[in-house]
């Protein structure tokens, strides 16, 4: 009779901890999207897209993940142009705090807002053509 209540402990020993391990497996799932990290396109976004790409980012709720929807733009509804030469633009660099835009075309380089508007012609080298900017890092 003791072997029979031995075996039905260590049995019962093990459907628990069969249980309990059970209960304690789940889903790697990084970014709480409800997907699976081995099957989700964006494992770092959290999404809700089913389209194409599981889990991306999908604000619209198409199911389309935002990334591949169509971006329509209507240029001609712009008010001015930022920029505008009689030659092309070579060189073009944001400031780093990002309010300044410098651009170089022929032998100038004119110094703009981040809203368009014209500040000074910083340089003009009659004989060089500008080929590249870069503010300091220091602005």
């Amino acid at each position: 009779m003791g072997g029979i209540r031995k075996s039905v402990f260590i049995a019962s020993i093990l459907l628990i901890t069969t249980i309990f391990n059970a209960a304690m497996v789940t889903a790697l799932d990084g970014d709480n999207d409800g997907i699976d990290d081995a099957v989700d396109d964006c494992p770092f976004a959290w999404g809700n897209s089913t389209i194409g790409y599981s889990g991306c980012p999908d604000g619209d709720g198409n199911g389309d993940p935002d990334f591949t929807n169509t971006q329509l733009s209507d240029w001609d509804d712009s008010m001015r142009a930022l920029y505008s030469s009689d030659g092309s633009s070579r060189a073009v660099s944001w400031a780093p705090d990002s309010i300044y835009l410098a651009v170089g075309g022929g032998s100038d380089v004119i110094l703009y807002t981040a809203n368009g508007l014209t500040i000074a012609t910083l340089f003009s080298f009659p004989d060089e053509y500008i080929r590249s900017l870069a503010f300091s890092p220091d602005g």
